[in-house]
């Protein structure tokens, strides 16, 4: 019975750094999440004989300048704003999974730029 007092601190102590050491693994596995979620800019580069907004290879990380107003004069998709599928936009592809619907349908939507690209 003397044994079972002298381990109860000792389970305690343990129970308490599992507990901390899992919250601090959740908090880092949160932020690195919220980064990857981040919305990045993406020009829309099709091959000439292809034209589909809703193919992730056409898009190419534009990071240099704002869509926005770089996209004028038209109606055909210039590019979007979407978050990257991996950690690095320049080596990844657009995630178009909120987008996909709009740029197939041709629907109005502030995250996707209409217009021909001018600098």
């Amino acid at each position: 019975m003397k044994k079972l007092i002298k381990l109860v601190p000792a389970m305690a102590l343990l129970l308490a750094l599992g507990v901390y050491t899992g919250k601090v693994i959740g908090k880092s596995q949160k932020v690195e999440t919220n980064h990857m979620l981040t919305d990045v800019q993406w020009l829309y580069t099709p091959p000439a004989t292809d034209d589909d907004p809703t193919n992730e290879n056409y898009y190419t990380y534009h990071p240099s300048s704002d869509l926005e107003s770089d996209c004028t004069g038209s109606n055909e998709v210039c590019g979007i704003s979407a978050p990257s599928q991996g950690a690095n936009p320049s080596t990844s592809k657009p995630d178009l999974s909120d987008l996909s619907i709009d740029l197939g349908q041709g629907n109005n939507n502030p995250k996707i730029f209409r217009g021909d690209f001018t600098r």
